[in-house]
């Protein structure tokens, strides 16, 4: 007999080698979900992100891939980093975001539209108090509230080449920039199709979240 969520797609992540330690729960996990690690040397990763796809291929069972296309916290190193690229290839320099990197992006997004990729949802996430660092996190030193800005783009509204996808993902990031700058400043995201205020939903209780993934992981 089939369930109500055997359909439910599950989520996979992307993330550095590094967090892949064993002797971590939480990266212990996410090895037995089988995430993609990924080194940042392309020579390496292709390879493996061809495996990752072609497994979910031959399962033919649905996935979510969540991409942060950034690789990292936005720590002021990192800050100095992506600066550093933005002034080597004339970008502009940004104060909410780093500069996406684009490769794996355009690799994952090409493949995935050749076996049945139906659309990318670009989430913009802003926080009331966010943590700087991980001690900041063991300290108890959380946001109050998370608000998220989610936009949905079909797989037909994505560009077909390289180059093109490389150029809309760094698009959005100018969006994202620009979105953060106004909800910090005037305390809303604006939709950038129509140049309005986003519609905001009524908040979500934690609790109900945690539940509802309590739920989805037992069975």
């Amino acid at each position: 007999m089939r369930r109500p969520w055997d359909n439910v797609a599950t989520p996979q992540g992307v993330a550095t080698h590094s967090l892949g330690n064993p002797d971590l729960y939480g990266c212990w996990i996410m090895q037995l979900n089988y995430f993609l690690y990924v080194k940042r040397d392309w020579r390496r990763d292709q390879r493996g992100l061809s495996e990752f796809l072609d497994y979910y291929r031959r399962l033919r069972h649905a996935c979510r891939i969540v991409l942060f296309p950034e690789g990292t916290d936005l720590s002021d190193d990192n800050r100095r980093r992506s600066d550093r690229y933005a002034a080597l290839r004339n970008l502009p320099c940004y104060e909410y975001v780093l500069h996406p990197r684009t490769t794996g992006w355009t690799a994952l997004c090409s493949r995935s539209k050749e076996i049945g990729l139906k659309a990318v949802y670009d989430v913009t996430l802003a926080y009331d108090h966010p943590p700087q660092t991980e001690a900041d996190m063991l300290l108890g030193r959380l946001p109050r509230h998370v608000h998220f800005f989610v936009k949905r783009y079909t797989a037909e509204a994505l560009p077909e080449d390289d180059i093109s996808l490389k150029n809309w993902l760094n698009d959005r990031w100018r969006e994202k920039e620009n979105n953060l700058k106004r909800f910090y400043t005037e305390g809303h995201f604006i939709d950038t199709s129509t140049n309005e205020v986003s519609q905001e939903r009524k908040p979500r209780s934690l609790r109900r979240a945690k539940i509802g993934f309590f739920v989805l992981d037992i069975y």
